[in-house]
């Protein structure tokens, strides 16, 4: 088990170094186009359609991994009123709901994605098939399904009593 936690770290990292390179592309890119407008009258095209397509590359991607780190709104107030088997069950119920809705979303999300009508259509500004910002969501999607898989192990420790 201690390569799957390997692996998930591996991935968790890459992640994150994805987001935080996207969103220093993201600010370098806003800080030029707000130059270039205020001190030369002009705009460029593709900015802010980069901007846009790497907002949801990094939404998605930084949702996957704030999910398995716990960061985000997850019934807190409810949950820690709840004994230790109770609420590990509850978190098993709502990890396999949450699994259930991202391969759902994720099935879709490939469809759309490597659709022909997806494929074949460009963007205006950069010039770039369509498939490239929609696969961002697939990614991210990937990821939440991932995290969900790899939360079962920690949850399934914890009822047998092994765990935490």
């Amino acid at each position: 088990m201690k390569i799957i936690d390997m692996l998930i770290d591996g991935v968790t990292i890459a992640a994150k170094a994805l987001a935080a390179i996207m969103l220093a592309v993201m600010l370098l890119v806003v800080i030029a186009e707000v130059g270039s407008r205020y001190f030369f009258s002009i705009s460029f095209p593709w900015a802010n359609e980069l901007i846009r397509f790497m907002m949801v590359w990094v939404a998605f991607i930084g949702g996957a991994v704030t999910f398995k780190d716990g960061g985000l709104v997850f019934f807190d107030m409810i949950l820690n009123k709840l004994p230790p088997k109770t609420k590990t069950l509850f978190q098993l119920t709502i990890n396999t709901v949450i699994l259930v809705f991202c391969a759902y979303m994720f099935y879709m999300s490939w469809r759309t994605t490597f659709s022909r009508s997806i494929a074949t259509q460009t963007a205006i500004g950069l010039q770039i098939s369509m498939s490239i910002p929609y696969f961002g969501i697939t990614l991210g999607l990937a990821l939440f399904n991932i995290y969900c898989l790899y939360n079962y192990k920690k949850l399934i420790t914890t009822v047998l009593g092994k765990g935490e």
